[in-house]
């Protein structure tokens, strides 16, 4: 493997940017690992784990872009180099025709109304606290804020009458303008609260695909209705979305439950987490498929057709001997959680220790021998120093060549959109193997770059089965999983 390194000095690019860049990087062929990072203290620790410390990376500052990635054939230097320009082209600021349009400091930008937090996550706080001290509301995407942050963060908000979406936040969309990972919905009447990132945007594009749009998007943060938070953003979320004209029908969706929330407006309640609590009138549903089905007014049924089980049957007398069990590769926790309530005998696989080096080896050890195993790869244990599963498939597909030979289903989502890679479904699909079996599901709207009915086309044509929801790949796992256990 050969090496490459390119340091620039006094160039700051956000995580949202670095990840747009990595994941270009990553899809180039014969680039075996790649770090996209602003030069602190802790990425360059990262570089080093990852045996990519050198060029003028050890001497690199905060406010220095360092990109080092290892390649072999077919790539070489001059085409990693050709591709590392146009992904920094690609990330760049977008160009304004009055320069005073594009503000260069909080302060401002306050009369915008909002703020997207994208620092590293010992910095985000104390500029999500500069935001909302200036009358904003703020998107915290970064991850690594600690909860005692976050707890003083939305006191704050609380008290200044602003909102705090995150931290950790994936998906918002607020007054038409998407922020995080987004698909392209078409504009509707269904307002959204999440503390679920892919959950909503699965939720969202089933709604999409049936023609039903979206007004508002509120996310979270996973741990909001934490005892310690006390679901600040979600019970504002709500008030918020009581109070806006365009929202007709409000969709809450979270892991866990909150007591005592509430919202005048019809409400349908997907929470995972059988004991949590769903706002006081809500309709629930049971999966991310009977949510859309439910806002859609098409009823709660989602069981699988005597055609589906007829097929799943003969899916499962086609596997050899030996194989018997389910692996789950998803890009975000609340469809891995919900795969896990939806097959019998799954659990969640806790991923191991790994290095930054060898980041696979934390998702093997964690996917090993027995069981039916179902593992979250968006997680932290996977994400820090490397793109998130959405904007870059390598991980999972290295994960999909080093299963055990006893694997008998790979359940899997491919989630579409902005930010995502170009072409996840193509990519996978490289580097399925013979033997296991393979179901998906598809997270795309009608409108997203990557388009929704090309990706199903291009698993369908590697032999995937392409679920219409999460929900239903999971039930079509668990039917072939129950033919092979008769």
């Amino acid at each position: 493997m050969s090496l490459y390194y390119r340091v620039l000095k006094g160039v700051y690019r956000d995580s949202v940017a670095l990840m747009r860049v990595s994941g270009d990087l990553a899809a180039t062929p014969g680039v075996e690992r790649i770090s996209v990072l602003m030069g602190t203290a802790a990425n360059r620790a990262l570089f080093e784990q990852a045996g990519l410390l050198g060029g003028g990376i050890p001497a690199a500052g905060p406010n220095d872009l360092c990109i080092a990635a290892s390649f072999g054939p077919p790539a070489t230097e001059a085409d990693v180099a050709a591709r590392v320009e146009a992904a920094l082209a690609a990330a760049a600021p977008e160009a304004v025709e009055v320069a005073a349009a594009r503000p260069r400091s909080l302060r401002g930008a306050g009369a915008q109304g909002w703020a997207v937090v994208s620092v590293p996550g010992p910095f985000a706080a104390a500029e999500a606290g500069k935001a909302i001290h200036l009358g904003m509301d703020v998107f915290l995407f970064s991850n690594g804020v600690s909860l005692q942050d976050e707890m003083a963060l939305k006191r704050l908000a609380t008290a200044h009458g602003r909102l705090v979406m995150g931290p950790d936040a994936g998906t918002a969309l607020v007054q038409g303008v998407p922020l995080g990972f987004c698909n392209a919905w078409p504009a509707g009447h269904v307002g959204v609260v999440a503390a679920s990132g892919t959950g909503t945007q699965e939720v969202a594009c089933q709604l999409a695909r049936r023609g039903i749009g979206i007004s508002q998007i509120i996310g979270a943060g996973s741990r909001d209705l934490h005892a310690e938070v006390g679901g600040a953003t979600v019970r504002a979320g709500l008030r918020r979305l009581e109070q806006d004209p365009e929202t007709e029908v409000v969709l809450f969706i979270s892991k866990s439950g909150g007591a005592a929330l509430r919202t005048e407006k019809p409400c349908i309640a997907l929470v995972l987490d059988e004991t949590g609590q769903t706002p006081q009138g809500a309709v629930r549903a049971e999966d991310t498929d009977q949510a859309a089905r439910l806002v859609a007014g098409l009823g709660p049924s989602a069981n699988l057709t005597p055609v589906q089980l007829q097929a799943a049957a003969a899916w499962a007398r086609s596997l050899p001997e030996g194989r018997r069990w389910l692996r789950g590769l998803f890009s975000g926790g609340t469809l891995a959680l919900q795969a896990v309530r939806l097959i019998p005998g799954a659990v969640s696989a806790e991923p191991a220790p790994g290095t930054a080096a060898d980041p696979l080896g934390g998702a093997l050890a964690a996917l090993g021998p027995g069981e039916h195993r179902v593992l979250d790869m968006g997680d932290e244990a996977f994400t820090v120093g490397r793109p998130h599963p959405i904007v870059d498939v390598a991980l999972r597909g290295e994960a999909m060549r080093n299963l055990t030979p006893d694997t008998a289903v790979v359940l899997f989502d491919v989630v579409l959109g902005r930010l995502a890679h170009p072409d996840p479904a193509g990519a996978l699909a490289e580097r399925l193997q013979p033997g296991p079996l393979y179901v998906a599901s598809v997270c795309g709207a009608p409108g997203d770059p990557q388009g929704y009915d090309e990706q199903c086309a291009r698993l369908r044509a590697a032999g995937v089965w392409v679920a219409d929801g999460a929900a239903q790949a999971a039930r079509i796992a668990a039917a072939i999983l129950a033919e092979v256990a008769a």
